[in-house]
């Protein structure tokens, strides 16, 4: 429904852009699954200075992963109430055993990697003679934690190609902020990434992936754990959806306050040159209206110009600082990146 309850079904999958909207459109995806609930929820509400940044014309939207949303809307309250209904879903633990696997660690077990095996056969398995049938269940384990990990990683890349194939028709700057626990990474899911960046790409969609570094562990166990579904070390997967697609990947922990301040303004200034590039005009008939666009009353020529041709192509990583979230430092810039989006 579009109330942005959390039982909802994705109302965001009959997304529609008003039909006299010219200005820019703004859809957050919450990985539900990927995120640990409680601490999650200062990081929904900072999200409250990108509507500040957006004007009137300006569509919004929400997309709960794997359930939850409210269609692209003007009324940018909606989507501003239903955010911090977006609560973190993810499963305590995924199997009843008391040894922990990382993804590079499970991966290892796949590929048959010695070294590392025995590095984990020696941390989780201490006293053998006591568990002879440890390292045949750790073998299980990193087995079912890559089958769980993949799955997971295969529904988030499914649910956001959908939402850029809902999108792609919309003209005008398009972003997707895209808020994750952590999303893994292997070559075996190289292809579904691949896909994903090629209908981003084509769409001309400017992704922001924020990694919200929640801690590795199970406060009610007293022990660190690893999960399939996020975590502070699956990086790679969000590294890899912005470094395909030229995006921005923000790591952050508490309320990514800072974050959000950044992203707002990297939008704004888009906008800025929008208004500043009035020779930009739309490609539009006779009536005015673009094409992939539903007609609008009293379309004028210089409004909203689309500049997602624009787009560069490169990967930012930011990181905030936790002792002052409102500083961030990019650490890598790639070559040619000369647009700040």
């Amino acid at each position: 429904a579009a109330d942005g309850t959390p039982g909802a079904p994705a109302a965001a999958a009959g997304v529609r852009r008003p039909a006299d909207a010219p200005g820019r459109t703004v859809v957050f995806v919450v990985d539900r699954d990927s995120l640990k609930p409680g601490n999650e929820q200062a990081m929904l509400r900072a999200t409250a200075v990108v509507f500040d940044g957006l004007a009137p014309a300006d569509a919004t939207g929400l997309q709960g992963v794997p359930v939850g949303g409210v269609e692209l809307t003007r009324e940018h309250t909606r989507v501003r109430a239903a955010l911090p209904m977006m609560t973190g879903t993810r499963p305590r633990e995924v199997n009843i055993r008391d040894k922990t696997v990382s993804w590079e660690e499970a991966l290892a077990f796949e590929r048959r990697g010695t070294q590392v095996m025995n590095e984990v056969f020696y941390r989780e398995c201490p006293q053998r003679r006591a568990e002879p049938t440890c390292p045949d269940d750790l073998r299980i384990q990193a087995q079912e934690f890559l089958q769980i990990g993949r799955a997971q990683v295969r529904s988030t890349l499914n649910t956001l190609g959908d939402l850029v194939d809902r999108l792609a028709p919309i003209r005008g700057p398009k972003h997707i902020i895209l808020l994750s626990g952590g999303l893994g990474f292997d070559p075996e899911l190289l292809a579904e990434f691949n896909r994903f960046a090629d209908k981003a790409t084509a769409a001309q969609v400017m992704i922001y992936a924020v990694h919200l570094d929640q801690p590795d562990f199970d406060a009610a166990d007293s022990r660190s754990v690893a999960s399939p579904f996020g975590g502070r070390t699956l990086a790679a997967g969000l590294d890899t959806i912005t470094g395909m697609t030229g995006g921005t990947v923000f790591k952050s922990a508490g309320s990514a306050a800072g974050v959000f301040e950044r992203i707002s303004d990297q939008i704004i200034q888009r906008r800025v040159e929008d208004l500043l590039n009035p020779q930009l005009k739309w490609e539009g008939n006779s009536n005015g209206s673009s094409k992939g666009d539903l007609p609008g009353p009293n379309r004028s020529e210089s409004q909203t110009p689309d500049l997602s041709h624009q787009i560069p192509v490169g990967m930012r990583v930011v990181t905030v600082r936790l002792d002052d979230p409102t500083l961030a430092q990019v650490s890598s810039v790639a070559p040619g990146d000369k647009v700040d989006l």
